[in-house]
């Protein structure tokens, strides 16, 4: 899919009303898992102990981060949820931090991730992937933006602010290693994503680099301090990560998957979050 930044900017604006419930298709219980869809068949192991474990750094609006009530919330929690139903499980979120969650995955802490997690081949060494978005990466910069900052190229000898241990990160320090800037840009990490998008506002970053979506949330929450600073970049799909050796549940969550955009379950969590733009392709 191209992200198109036509639609990029009017998911901006209609972020303002994110609490609003948008009409889904077909009819959808809370979790967005559609009533007449087909049951999923959990692993021995998993339905045993009746849960679905998901490892995700919840601190990644609008995909995972913490509500109101102090719960998990956000499309990536929807999905998980869903996809544990369709398994008549429950499904469980641990607080792992991103730079280390596929390590916890190896470790047996989770059965699967859910986290904005690009899939990469580097990533597809340790994990197998089940893809259900098509996200590209944007920088932002504060509404005054002093330095004129419109895209990658205007970035040299500045300071980027990047949550550690992403692909964002990584794509940054791979141009750097590429000399693809006379003065390489600081690479300024954050473990926790909302920091560094706030490092904007306190000064000691120039631009944040990050996931679209979650950058256009940014925007609707606060949109007198970021901006967009020119077009998305590099379209790629993330996806669930299940250890290597796990078929069964890789075949489970990628069929359930593939019903939840079949029966209208995928667009109606999309939907709800704002995310329409950011669907597979059929």
């Amino acid at each position: 899919m191209i992200v198109r930044w036509t639609s990029v900017a009017t998911a901006v604006t209609a972020l303002l009303t994110v609490g609003l419930l948008a009409a889904g298709c077909g009819s959808s219980d809370d979790d967005g898992a559609a009533k007449a869809s087909p049951k999923l068949v959990a692993p021995p192991a998993l339905a045993k102990r009746g849960t679905l474990v998901f490892c995700s750094d919840i601190g990644y609006p609008p995909l995972e981060f913490e509500g109101d009530d102090g719960a998990p919330a956000g499309a990536d929690i929807e999905i998980g949820r869903a996809l544990a139903k369709r398994m008549q499980l429950k499904a469980e979120f641990r607080q792992t931090g991103f730079d280390g969650i596929l390590a916890s995955l190896t470790k047996g802490d989770c059965d699967a991730v859910i986290s904005a997690m690009t899939n990469n081949a580097e990533r597809r060494k340790d994990a197998a992937f089940v893809d259900y978005l098509d996200v590209g990466q944007s920088l932002l910069v504060p509404t005054a933006n002093e330095y004129d900052i419109a895209g990658l190229d205007d970035i040299e000898g500045r300071t980027i602010a990047v949550q550690q241990g992403t692909t964002n990160e990584q794509f940054l320090r791979d141009r750097i290693q590429a000399g693809d800037w006379k003065q390489a840009p600081t690479i300024k990490t954050f473990a926790d994503d909302a920091d560094a998008a706030g490092a904007l506002a306190t000064g000691t970053a120039d631009a944040y680099f990050g996931d679209s979506p979650t950058a256009a949330y940014y925007i609707g929450e606060d949109a007198l301090t970021y901006a967009f600073a020119g077009k998305p970049i590099n379209a790629e799909p993330i996806g669930i990560a299940v250890d290597k050796s796990d078929h069964v549940l890789h075949k489970q969550l990628q069929a359930g998957i593939d019903a939840m955009y079949d029966d209208g379950a995928m667009s109606t969590i999309l939907k709800r979050w704002k995310l329409d733009d950011f669907a597979l392709d059929a």
